[in-house]
């Protein structure tokens, strides 16, 4: 049980490390599917066959899950002092190493 509980607090402490960027992909979720303009540009995308209006929404798409992966992974790597230090992510455990490493990665990969 306790293995589980350090699990589910050095999870909790990466998410908190990285409140900015999924919060940056839930408000553009938010706004894509709440606004109405948003739905009316997801809607445009659906329906028109146009090749440059479906690459350049893609690409933005791409650019904006990329900058959130990329933010992610970098706050992750570095080591923080005062406020946002966190104990639980300095420590060399094997589950916390690989929590740094892939969690970055699994989050864009649900997101593609």
């Amino acid at each position: 049980m306790e293995r589980i509980l350090g699990a589910l607090v050095t999870l909790g402490a990466a998410c908190w490390l990285c409140v900015y960027p999924v919060l940056l992909v839930a408000a553009g979720l938010g706004l894509l599917i709440f606004v109405p303009q948003g739905n009316e540009l997801l809607e445009a995308t659906a329906r028109h066959d146009q090749l440059g209006f479906k690459l350049v929404f893609h690409a933005s798409v791409a650019a904006w899950a990329l900058s959130a992966w990329y933010c992610s992974r970098v706050l992750l790597q570095r080591r923080f002092a005062g406020r946002f230090a966190s104990s639980v992510l300095e420590s060399e455990d094997r589950f916390v190493v690989w929590v740094r490493v892939w969690l970055p990665r699994l989050r864009r990969a649900r997101r593609c």
